[in-house]
């Protein structure tokens, strides 16, 4: 029982930091539990999983939403897939919260894009860069042609507006 009660502080300090899916909250008890002590079993970690789950206080669920939320200002879907894989969670549930943030994908790219360029691009090399920039950030090709070339468009528009005056 002594056993059952250091996991279980473990794992309240764990969760009382961030998120874990049940997955991951598994695995790093174990780990903890083998360094702490090698004849802790299994089906001890498994109880605490299972006290934790029935209390609430894990959950898959809260796991992927917190994630998004923590990265959906800087990341595209791509990346955001990418890291919810990492959780080690059902596919359905990561494809039923991604298909959430989807909508907004192209505004969210385009007030990064701003934000990290203060102005729009002139010449091709900082077309080429502005659309890695959004690509390395995990979004899809064509939010982020359709982002870059309607900044580029701004500034063509401004420009045309300033030379009728």
């Amino acid at each position: 029982m002594d056993q059952y009660k250091k996991i279980k502080a473990r794992a309240i300090r764990l969760l009382s930091k961030r998120e874990y899916s049940v997955n991951n909250l598994k695995k790093k008890l174990c780990d903890y539990a083998h360094l702490f002590s090698p004849e802790i079993s299994l089906e001890t970690v498994e109880l605490v999983i299972k006290e934790l789950k029935n209390k609430n206080w894990v959950s898959d669920e809260r796991a992927v939403e917190s994630l998004i939320n923590q990265k959906v200002s800087r990341c595209g879907a791509l990346r955001l897939r990418m890291e919810l894989n990492k959780l080690d969670v059902e596919v359905e549930l990561i494809e039923n919260s991604l298909s959430k943030i989807k909508a907004s994908e192209y505004k969210r790219a385009f007030e990064l894009l701003v934000k990290r360029y203060k102005h729009a691009p002139i010449d091709l090399k900082e077309i080429i860069s502005q659309k890695n920039f959004l690509m390395r950030r995990g979004f899809d090709f064509d939010i982020c042609r359709r982002a870059v070339d309607d900044r580029s468009n701004q500034l063509n528009k401004e420009l045309l507006y300033d030379q009728n005056w």
